[in-house]
């Protein structure tokens, strides 16, 4: 059995007063009871910030990056040690992560690791026509909602720590019961070889 966490979780672990502007607004939202009172004023726990002009191989606008503050940040990191712990206690997870930045994703596998669990990593790609087109689609005033550019970004930023992955799929390429079917039979050879003959 195996219980689903993910990077998202960590917004739900903040009171909705700690939102960035951009992205209460994004949701049509009342902005007037947050913390903030300008984008980007350091007192939201994060916020997207333009990087159009940053080096990069799409290059174009808009581009836009996810920025935590140390108080968030320091829940990302808490919330990459529960997982290790519940991992250390016998609990199978399946982390979906959105490893954007270097320091995240060797915090997370490094965490991960040291809780003498098996790690099973997944490469999830997908086309920047694709996720632009999804994109779109989320600014729906959910949870979901992200500001365009982000997508392109995003894909500038991820795969890019050098992380070695046991599979990879393409979810603009393959169905989903493709992409599950590779990650079931690594499972299942992983599993063979961890086997006593």
């Amino acid at each position: 059995m195996f219980a689903r966490v993910a990077f998202d979780d960590v917004v739900l672990l903040l009171p909705e007063n700690l939102f960035p502007i951009s992205y209460v607004r994004l949701q049509g939202r009342d902005v007037d009871e947050l913390v903030s009172r300008t984008p980007c004023d350091g007192r939201a726990a994060w916020e997207y910030v333009d990087e159009s002009h940053a080096e990069g191989r799409h290059g174009g606008e808009p581009r836009v990056r996810l920025v935590m503050n140390p108080y968030f940040r320091s829940l990302l990191r808490g919330l990459h040690l529960g997982w290790a712990a519940h991992l250390a206690l016998g609990n199978n997870l399946v982390i979906d992560h959105f490893l954007q930045d270097r320091d995240w994703t060797d915090e997370c596998v490094e965490a991960v690791r040291g809780s003498g669990a098996s790690l099973l990593s997944v490469g999830v790609h997908c086309s920047l026509d694709e996720m632009e087109r999804r994109e779109s689609s989320r600014a729906d005033g959910k949870l979901e909602g992200r500001p365009m550019g982000l997508a392109r970004r995003s894909d500038e930023l991820c795969h890019s720590s050098g992380l070695d992955y046991d599979v990879t799929v393409d979810t603009s390429r393959q169905t989903t019961d493709e992409c599950v079917a590779a990650i079931l039979s690594l499972m299942a050879a992983a599993d063979r070889q961890d086997s006593p003959s």
